[in-house]
Parts: C-alpha cells; structure tokens; sequence
C-alpha cells in the first residue's frame, strides 16, 4: 500500500536504537501507537516478547491485523469477490456514476468494488472476525493499487492514470500470525490508559494533513459507510488528530508522556514537523532521561514531478522516571 510516512525502510535504524538504549527486546513488551502499515510493529514482533499494535484509523487497523496476526484468505469467498459486481457508494461517492463525478476509480472498478464489499456483506454474519478482516485487507490492497490518485485521496487526478485504468485484482494477502501480538483500532491515548509494558513506540502524524482526510476513501470502503460525503473530493466526517493541530501537538505529546505506563519511550519525528527539536526535548526532559539519534530518509515521492528531497528523521529517547 501506497503510504505517507512510512518507516519500512528505518525499521533496522529503529530497532537497533530500541535496542542500545532500552537493552535485549527478548523479555520485552512493545507498543506501537501509531501502526500504520505494520513496517516497525512487525520488525518489533519477530525480536520482542510481546507486541500491542493499533491505529485510529478503520482501514489501517485491518491492514495491521492481517499483516500481523491475520489468517489465510477464505480463496472461495475471495473469487466470489472477484466475480462480483454491484453498484453502492463508491460507485455514488467515489466514480464518475455518481451525481458528483469522483474520479477515484474508473466506473468498472467502482462497481467491482461495490460488488466485493457486497460479498463480504453477505457472509459477515457467518464467518469468524479474523477471515472477515483478511478479506477486507484483500480489497483495501486491491483498490488502493487501482486508485486514481497520487498515493494519498486528498483528490483524484483530473486525467486517468495508467494504473487507474487497469481491473480490479484481489490476491490473498500473506498471514504472518506473529502469536505475542494483539492489534488494536482505539484512539492512542485511550488506550495507553488500558495497557502497560517496556517500550512505547510513537510514530505521530507530523504536520497538518490528518490521515482519516488522505485516506478517506479506504476508511469508506473499510466501514461501507460514507458518512456526509460532500465538495469536490467527497470528504466526509473524520477523525482530527491533535498530532495536526499546531495548537495542540505539545499538550499531546505531554499527554501521552504522562499517560504512557512504560519505562522506554521512542518517538520518530522528521525535521519538517510542527515541533521543533528543542522543544521536542524539553518536553521529554520534564519525565526522564533524553536522548536522540537521527538519521537522512528520503521523503515519499507523490509524482515523477516531486523533487527528491531527503529529511531527517530523529528518533526521540526517553527513559522515564519512576
């Protein structure tokens, strides 16, 4: 999947810091809040003793699911959604078919996509979460990778790409079943009130583009649901982060500091953040010891147009206090 501020790449970076500040992840408990794809919960699941990984976000917390303790793909019911085809609301919000002309996919994948959610429909009430959810996680890829956009859904393009232009596939996604890892889909410091361990892991939106907004369309399929659905883009109610908010990022951060019942914390953040550095670390400072690695990453490229640009992503230590 297509996905802004991805940490595949510094999953070792990431790791291998844990582990020089925290010691041995072996006999260790890690959390990480704010999961996304899966890229550094996964890493930290194959080295730790225990894992608890979630998101806000519908679509990401399926995607997190499968990618980490996901069963394998019900093959029948997947070709069943593959023949399927239907009209429902990515056809109304999200095509040129509906009144307002959305071009997030082309009309015959609209409907392909309608008809797969129809399927899962159907059999929601007979099969268990699990095979439900890796399902899901199967059409999330599938129209992701068909999605007249460039990455993320804050609009469509006004002309069809090629891979637009391409059907529908859907392929069973691989079931990694890590056994010590439970996911999660809860508002991160809601959860944080719940759970406890070593290592909390946060990897926090870092400017004013909200993820339920560049994702909105992922969330409606994931929910079938479109919710107030309006403007040129279709955007409907969604979850506004206080990580975005330049008002309210510092009294989040120190919120979840406060909150996090767990000796080690990592924070990754970039240079092109809401919070500086400094003032990053004298937040970290009022609970503990501060330290700080950093490291060049190259930004995501949204066009063969966008400049390569690298930043620098600093991970955050803080070991707190008793």
């Amino acid at each position: 999947m297509n996905y802004i501020g991805s940490k595949g790449a510094l999953a070792p970076f990431i790791l291998s810091s844990a582990t020089l500040f925290a010691g041995t992840l072996h006999d260790k408990t890690v959390c990480d809040l704010f999961g996304g794809t899966g890229s550094v919960a996964e890493a930290f699941g194959l080295t730790c003793k225990a894992l608890i990984a979630n998101d806000v976000e519908p679509y990401s917390a399926l995607w997190l699911h499968q990618r980490l303790c996901g069963v394998q793909t019900d093959e029948a019911l997947l070709e069943q959604m593959r023949q399927a085809s239907c009209e429902g609301i990515v056809c109304e919000h999200f095509s040129p078919l509906g009144e307002a002309k959305r071009g997030y996919f082309t009309p015959q994948n609209a409907r392909k996509i309608d008809g797969a959610r129809a399927v899962i429909v159907h059999h929601e009430k007979h099969l268990a979460r699990a095979k439900l959810q890796a399902l899901l996680a199967s059409l999330l890829d599938g129209a992701d990778r068909v999605a007249n956009t460039t990455s993320v859904y804050g609009s469509f393009l006004k002309h069809t790409k090629f891979t637009a232009t391409q059907a529908l596939s859907l392929r069973a996604l691989p079931a990694t079943r890590l056994t010590n890892a439970t996911v999660h889909n809860r508002e991160g410091l809601a959860l944080l009130e719940e759970v406890e361990g070593d290592i909390l892991y946060l990897d926090p939106p870092y400017n004013h583009r909200q993820y339920g907004l560049n994702y909105h369309v992922l969330n409606a399929i994931a929910r079938n649901e479109a919710r107030d659905i309006k403007g040129k883009s279709g955007f409907g109610n969604y979850y506004r982060s206080r990580w975005c908010q330049k008002r309210g990022v510092e009294e989040e951060l120190r919120a979840t500091l406060k909150t996090a019942k767990f000796r080690y914390i990592l924070m990754s953040y970039n240079d092109e953040g809401l919070l500086g550095t400094a003032r990053i670390r004298e937040i970290f400072e009022e609970f503990g010891r501060y330290d700080c690695v950093s490291q060049a990453h190259p930004r995501l490229r949204t066009s063969k147009k966008s400049p390569k640009k690298e930043t620098i992503e600093t991970l955050h230590l803080l070991e707190k206090e008793s």
